[in-house]
């Protein structure tokens, strides 16, 4: 009994223990604005959900329209959250002390270097291990990648995720913290 509802809250219950520990890392040991960025990455991941919304079919418990969870928007401002932080990072660490403030053009390399593994791996584990969701048929992927088993449009769609929504969570954020 215990098992089936952990098994059916799978998706809920991992996205709460990750949203608890990231805030905790984010916000009490980085010091970092955790919720400007947690928040700008979940209307970043609200919108993606509503437009993309027939992509796809989610398995979890619970939604708020059609297909769209709250718990995938909360996973898309960690995961976003995640990116920003560790591209920062990487780029003060490949550039110098100084290197990765705002608009730092070096920025656009280090969030591909970081979020193209990050939302790959994150892409795999949900669609393999957890099972979450499935890919619908309209979207007519066929070039599957034989190691990854995922399709080469969705890595080519990572990659531009990894280029443009980093820099829309860092911009939401105010000019002193980032």
């Amino acid at each position: 009994m215990i098992w089936d509802w952990l098994v059916a809250w799978r998706a809920e219950l991992l996205t709460g223990v990750i949203f608890a520990v990231s805030w905790v890392a984010i916000s009490r040991l980085w010091h970092k604005p955790f919720w400007s960025l947690v928040f700008a990455g979940m209307l970043t991941g609200l919108c993606v959900e509503y437009m993309t919304e027939p992509a796809w079919t989610y398995f979890m418990q619970f939604y708020i329209w059609r297909d769209i969870s709250p718990f995938v928007v909360i996973g898309w401002g960690i995961n976003l959250t995640w990116v920003v932080l560790l591209s920062e990072k990487l780029c003060s660490i490949f550039f110098g002390k100084h290197a990765g403030m705002r608009g730092d053009k070096r920025l656009f390399l280090t969030d591909v270097l970081i979020g193209v593994p990050y939302f790959l791996g994150s892409e795999l584990i949900g669609l393999h291990v957890l099972k979450v969701w499935q890919y619908n048929e309209n979207l007519r992927w066929n070039t599957i990648l034989p190691v990854l088993h995922y399709p080469l449009e969705g890595v080519v769609a990572i990659l531009f995720f990894s280029l443009a929504f980093p820099w829309m969570v860092r911009y939401w954020q105010p000019e002193n913290t980032a």
